[in-house]
C-alpha cells in the first residue's frame, strides 16, 4: 500500500510526550520538546517527528501505530531513553517524505510497509532493526543509507536514487516495477537476496558499484516479469 503525497508547505515539529500511547492520539504531540502545547491533528507527510529525552518516562514505553496509513517528513529517535517500543501490525503503512533515524536501544516492532517518497535527499538509519515486511522506494527523490538494512520479505525499488553507501542490505525479495527511471549506488555494498528478484521489462535502471561488490542471489534466480 503506497501512497505518495505532496510536500510543499513547510514542516512542522512534532515531539512525542507522555510515554506509552498511541500515533493518532494528539495528547501525545507536543509543539516542543517535553512542551504542553499539543499540535490539533496527528503528523502530516509535511512534519517531521520527534522521539527525545523528554518522550517517555519509564523503560519499554511503547508507540502504536494504531491506523493503517501513517505519515511524517522526517522521523529521528536520537535521545530516546527507556527502550522504547515503536509497534505496528502487517496491514500498518508509514510513509516517510524526509530521513529516518532509529537508534539501537528501542524495540522496534514494526510488521508492516515503510515507503520512502517524496523528492528531496535524504538519509536512512534502521540501525541493525529489522525495516518491516516491505521496505519501499518510490518517487523522485534520493536516499542514502547511513546503516545496515534487512527486510523481512520485499524491497521495493521503483523510482528515484538509491544510495547504499557501502552498507550491507539483505532481503527475501527484490522487486523494481513499473517504467520509472532509477539508479542503484552500490557503492562497496553487498546486497543478499535469499528468494526470487523481480525487475519489470519497461524499466531504466542503472546500478553503479565499487570493487568486487555484487548483488548476491541465494536461491532460484533472477527473473524479468510484467506484473
Amino acid at each position: 500500500f503506497i501512497i505518495s503525497v505532496s510536500s510543499a508547505v513547510s514542516a512542522a515539529g512534532y515531539f512525542w510526550v507522555g510515554g506509552d500511547g498511541n500515533w493518532s492520539d494528539i495528547s501525545h504531540w507536543a509543539t516542543t520538546s517535553g512542551g504542553g502545547a499539543t499540535h490539533a491533528q496527528a503528523p502530516t507527510a509535511n512534519d517531521d517527528v520527534y522521539f527525545d529525552a523528554n518522550s517517555f518516562s519509564g523503560p519499554l514505553q511503547m508507540v502504536r501505530l494504531n491506523t493503517d496509513v501513517n505519515f511524517c517528513r522526517g522521523m529521528s529517535w536520537a535521545g530516546a531513553t527507556g527502550n522504547p517500543v515503536f509497534l505496528g501490525g502487517r496491514s500498518v503503512s508509514l510513509n516517510v517524505f524526509g530521513s529516518l533515524e532509529l537508534i539501537n536501544a528501542m524495540d522496534y516492532r514494526f510488521d508492516g510497509t515503510v515507503v520512502f517518497t517524496g523528492e528531496t535527499d535524504n538519509n536512512v538509519d534502521f540501525r541493525g532493526n529489522t525495516a518491516g515486511y516491505v521496505l519501499a522506494f518510490t518517487g523522485t527523490g534520493a536516499w542514502s543509507l547511513t546503516g545496515d538494512v534487512a527486510v523481512d520479505s520485499i524491497l521495493l525499488f521503483n523510482e528515484g536514487t538509491l544510495r547504499t553507501s557501502g552498507r550491507a542490505v539483505t532481503t527475501k525479495y527484490l522487486r523494481s516495477d513499473g517504467n520509472a527511471t532509477r539508479t542503484l549506488e552500490l557503492g562497496a555494498s553487498n546486497i543478499t537476496i535469499t528468494a526470487n528478484t523481480a525487475i519489470t521489462t519497461t524499466i531504466t535502471i542503472t546500478i553503479t558499484s565499487c570493487g568486487d561488490k555484487r548483488i548476491s542471489i541465494k536461491m532460484v534466480h533472477i527473473y524479468t516479469h510484467r506484473w
